[in-house]
């Protein structure tokens, strides 16, 4: 963070870098965004995925059995 309280957007990812993180396709990744459980980024006219909203999915997104 800057001293303006910027974050940068360096860190975020690229559809394809976000849907290979989550082993599912590029248009599986758009449906995910479309239906509202996967937070996304507009930049100008992409879209780009934070590493952290992806941890959460898969958090909130586990089987009973990983959860223990």
């Amino acid at each position: 963070m800057t001293a303006a309280g910027w974050v940068g957007i360096g860190h975020l990812l690229k559809p394809d870098e976000a849907a290979d993180r989550l082993g599912v396709s590029v248009w599986t990744l758009a449906r995910l965004r479309r239906d509202g459980l996967l937070a996304a980024i507009r930049v100008a006219n992409a879209w780009r995925y934070d590493p952290a909203d992806l941890d959460t999915y898969i958090s909130n997104h586990r089987s009973e059995a990983w959860k223990n």
